[in-house]
């Protein structure tokens, strides 16, 4: 069957119409997924197993996709047939229930995005790092307490997501991986954040929430690029003293954590416009946040302050420097 021909196939099994791009008569792009349909999404999410096997295997047929998003359909497994998917450039086969990480993914050799979150994966593979290309990688959302030590394999990897996971310790490779931009773990028993993350000198963003986290370490510091921090849920009770060196920091969520003072170099954050200190155990403002000349936002409720403020700072849009400064008992 030509790639047309699989299509019109797909047509007449598929009761709603679906995304795809044919270039000289080859299918390089097709999603089963459209969240304007309904609150699930997936195309196929409610057809039968046998009916999902038929599209699955015709869809295995299509060797020139380079994009395929098979999200929220609730597959249960991939067919072995997929292997003939070689050119796949980007996969996404969240929210699909799938208990064992999917074999022909080792043959996909030209991936460079691979969404497995939301699934019940709890082992991976080794072979996944034999994918020399891939740039983002995510795997939140799975029961998975080992990931193999062996990320210094993705030399091109910029995005990696493991938050909600059962992972019990840090793969150490993780902090080799140079090229590194967005980074998230969350709801671990994690009781320290490797010094190794000062490797990671391109990386805009980190997520490290729900975890037992206490201090963070000095090499945060040195991350000229981050962008923004999420640290909410944590236990962390100091924040480093250099802070303030991260000097392109725009946002930071501190939320729910056991901070009573900020270090003086807090006020060098010239560039933070949302902060985020509530639920803490802070019990006087802290006067750093005044000289933070671009902040737009603060979040300050919910600590045990000595002087209560009439009308606590709980989500406040902060409309000019003026007003912040004169806030009661600043």
């Amino acid at each position: 069957m030509s790639d047309i021909e699989i299509i019109r196939a797909l047509n007449a099994k598929i009761p709603y119409s679906f995304e795809y791009v044919i270039e000289n008569n080859r299918c390089i792009k097709l999603s089963l997924h459209d969240e304007s349909k309904s609150i699930f999404s997936g195309l196929i999410r409610h057809h039968s197993a046998a009916q999902k096997k038929e599209i699955l295997e015709l869809i295995s047929r299509l060797e020139f996709l380079e994009e395929l998003d098979l999200r929220k359909n609730l597959l249960g497994n991939i067919p072995n047939s997929f292997q003939n998917l070689v050119n796949l450039r980007k996969m996404n086969l969240g929210s699909n229930n799938l208990k064992e990480f999917p074999d022909f993914i080792e043959k996909c050799k030209k991936l460079e995005f691979l969404f497995l979150g939301c699934n019940q994966i709890g082992r991976i593979h080794s072979s996944l790092f034999g994918l020399k290309e891939i740039k983002s990688i995510h795997l939140h959302k799975n029961p998975i307490e080992v990931l193999p030590d062996e990320f210094q394999e993705f030399e091109n990897l910029e995005i990696a997501h493991f938050y909600l996971s059962m992972i019990k310790d840090y793969p150490m490779s993780l902090f080799k991986c140079s090229k590194l931009k967005a980074i998230s773990f969350g709801f671990n028993n994690f009781e320290y954040l490797p010094n190794e993350i000062e490797n990671l000198k391109k990386l805009n963003y980190l997520t490290l929430i729900c975890t037992s986290i206490k201090n963070l370490p000095d090499g945060l510091c040195s991350l000229n690029n981050m962008i923004a921090m999420r640290l909410f849920k944590n236990k962390i009770e100091h924040l480093p003293e250099n802070i303030g060196q991260l000097s392109n920091l725009e946002q930071i969520s501190l939320y729910q954590n056991h901070l009573k003072e900020v270090p003086k170099s807090f006020k060098q954050l010239q560039k933070l416009q949302l902060l985020n200190l509530a639920k803490n155990c802070f019990e006087n403002i802290p006067t750093e946040i005044k000289d933070l000349k671009a902040l737009k936002w603060l979040g300050f409720y919910d600590n045990p302050l000595i002087f209560p403020i009439e009308t606590p700072i709980a989500y406040k849009l902060i409309k000019s420097k003026e007003e912040l400064c004169n806030t009661p008992h600043f």
